[in-house]
Formats: structure tokens, sequence, C-alpha cells
């Protein structure tokens, strides 16, 4: 959940759950994800893609992301995969034995490309010392209405709902200014 990039490896093109069109098809009917209608067909399927729809769906849980990437390898040849909330765009695949130079280029370009870029969501920034401590108090004081508790109570509560330097702030821009 704290990578910026994740890359699968299956040592069998087996695993390839994805099907790429044929050379001048049309891309709008093809049915990408295999029909593999065998019940261990069906079951590799399924298990593949949903591992790694799972380990992207973690990393844009634990981090404040509007997309992330990812490289699925699957023998002698990878496809590069696109998430974010609505889905993934994946790529063909692509022998890197035979093309070495793309997945090689693939990384360099992503290690020069910005955070947005990469998928993280810039409206989102740790908050100052300041902010944190007030953030502390408010969520002090709204404990405090809720329930009476000493001092070591009330830092036990206080623990639940907070955690030191763990506290983010996220810009947000009304497309409307508040009514006066």
């Amino acid at each position: 959940g704290l990578a910026e990039l994740f890359v699968e490896v299956k040592k069998s093109q087996n695993w390839d759950s994805f099907n790429d069109p044929e050379p001048g098809a049309d891309p709008s009917n093809h049915k990408f994800i295999s029909e593999d209608n065998r019940p261990v067909g069906k079951k590799r399927v399924n298990r593949t893609v949903g591992e790694i729809a799972s380990y992207a769906a973690e990393l844009c849980a634990r981090q404040h992301r509007t997309h992330c990437y990812s490289i699925s390898v699957y023998g002698p040849t990878a496809r590069i995969i696109r998430w974010d909330r609505s889905g993934a765009i994946v790529s063909e695949s692509f022998d890197y034995h035979a093309h070495p130079k793309w997945l090689c280029q693939l990384v360099w370009r992503y290690s020069q490309a910005s955070d947005s870029q990469r998928g993280f969501d810039m409206t989102v920034e740790k908050a100052s010392s300041a902010e944190e401590s007030m953030f502390a108090q408010v969520i002090t004081d709204h404990i405090k209405k809720q329930v009476n508790s000493d001092e070591n109570g009330l830092a036990d509560l206080l623990d639940d709902h907070y955690e030191k330097n763990r506290v983010y702030k996220i810009a947000v821009h009304p497309q409307h200014p508040p009514d006066r």
C-alpha cells in the first residue's frame, strides 16, 4: 500500500488474463478480458485480475492518489496498466526480450514524471504543525462534549481518532462563492 508503482510477475504467459485484438481489428468490439470457460481457466483469469486489482485498490486506499500505474509480467511479455477509481487502461502485451527498450523507457519516464503525473493528488498536503495542533484541539473538544472522562481516558479516546504526524489537509475550492 505504500509503493509508488507495483510489478506483478507470473512465470508463464498462460497467466495473462487479457487478449490483444488482432492487428487491424476494430478494438471497440473486442473482449479484452479473457473468456476462458474451462473451470481452471476461469479461476485463473479471476484470480489474476482480482490480484492486480486488489493491489491497485490497496495502493489508492492508503495514499492520496488520483491514479496509479503497474506493470504485469507474464513469462516473456509485459503490459502496462493505469488504474483509477473508475477502472483500468491496459496496454497490449509486448515481448520485453525483443523490445527491452520499451520497458526501460517506461521506468525511466516514470522516474522523470512529476508527482501529479505519477498520480499523486496535489490537492492534499501534509498539515503544518499549527494546523495539526488545531485539529487535535478540535477533536479533543468534540470528545469532551460527548463523554465524561478523566485526562487519561481522554488521551486514550484521542488516540482512537488522531495519530500524530498523520494529519493532511485537502484544498476545497467551491465552484460558487458561499452566500453571505
